[in-house]
């Protein structure tokens, strides 16, 4: 039997891999402590300013594999929802079968109502209680 996450889990396998990345980079950096610890007096006389500064800066690497990781999560929820939607409408190439994402709710119903046609009801469903939870974390 095929798979149809197939694609989408190799994305998701790509996207752990820059996270492990990340973490490594980091964990180095912070065992590496290119920092010290200093304290000055602040302006008024009297308050005490607690500083951390850094001898050295994080790898430029960083920003890039953030966003690796995030591409690659981002692709694979948009390949599972395209592999839906063709399992859905029975059609190899749906025109409406994205994975609705946006800044706010607002955004996240325009992007379902328009972009995500092609899904089940079932799953464009879910969409709007999984945005409602990411403000409850």
């Amino acid at each position: 039997m095929v798979d149809i996450f197939e694609s989408p889990k190799r994305m998701l396998n790509r996207g752990e891999h820059h996270i492990a990345d990340l973490a490594a980079k980091i964990n180095s950096f912070v065992q590496d402590k290119p920092w010290s610890r200093v304290i000055e007096a602040d302006v008024d006389g009297v308050t005490e300013l607690h500083k951390i500064k850094f001898t050295e800066r994080l790898s430029e690497d960083i920003p890039h594999i953030v966003f690796d990781a995030a591409n690659n999560l981002r692709s694979a929820l948009d390949q599972a929802a395209f592999q839906i939607g063709v399992h859905h409408t029975g059609t190899a190439a749906p025109k409406s079968a994205k994975f609705p994402m946006g800044p706010t709710e607002g955004d996240m119903l325009n992007n379902l109502a328009g972009r995500s046609k092609d899904l089940p009801p079932e799953i464009q469903a879910i969409f709007p209680r999984v945005h409602a939870l990411q403000g409850r974390e």
